[in-house]
């Protein structure tokens, strides 16, 4: 449902969010900081297991409003490597560009 008193973009994230943690069990989440430095956007980190994968994953979502249009930007890692990709996933989601 769009609720008017947030942006656009958290709308999608909203709803995105809602979906994309169907059929995990979520093990921690957060809110990801809303810098792009170019689009507005939110972001969403999140560890979770999934039914059949033996190993905790780490997901990590830009929802990006573009000039005409929204974006979803997801990178993941082992649970296990999460601090050592971290700082690769925050960059390529929040280096998001439109031409």
């Amino acid at each position: 449902m769009y609720d008017e008193d947030m942006s656009v973009v958290e709308n999608f994230a909203a709803q995105q969010s809602e979906l994309l943690t169907e059929g995990l069990t979520v093990i921690q989440k957060s809110d990801m900081e809303k810098v792009n430095g170019k689009l507005p956007m939110c972001g969403l980190e999140l560890d979770a297991r999934m039914a059949g994968i033996p190993d905790p994953i780490s997901y990590y979502y830009g929802f990006v409003e573009g000039e005409e249009n929204l974006y979803t930007v997801m990178t993941w890692t082992l649970l296990s490597n999460k601090e050592k990709y971290h700082r690769e996933a925050l960059h390529m989601i929040k280096s998001l560009e439109e031409k």
